[in-house]
């Protein structure tokens, strides 16, 4: 008599059934991801050269450097502004 050891069989293509499969690219998550990443990275930038500054010329600053189709909503920027001039961080502190 033998064992069955469930671990034995995998629970998905094998190796060779894998190397048969075209290549997706970047899935849908990561295409997504990518903009809010950018965006993360101009309010981080805009966040360290412009604490203090009036909230209309931060604004102003992020909409300059927001990524080529990038479109947050108006909302969410000024609410990053006013955070910016006042000096918070993405913490909320000072």
């Amino acid at each position: 008599m033998t064992s069955h050891d469930p671990a034995d069989h995998s629970m998905g293509p094998t190796d060779d059934a894998r190397r048969h499969e075209p290549d997706r690219g970047a899935g849908l998550a990561d295409q997504e991801a990518e903009p809010t990443v950018e965006l993360q990275r101009v309010l981080r930038s805009v966040g360290d050269e412009l604490s203090g500054r009036p909230e209309d010329e931060v604004l102003a600053e992020l909409h300059r450097r927001l990524p080529e189709g990038s479109r947050p909503p108006e909302a969410n920027l000024r609410a990053a502004a006013t955070a910016i001039s006042e000096g918070r961080r993405e913490d909320g502190s000072r």
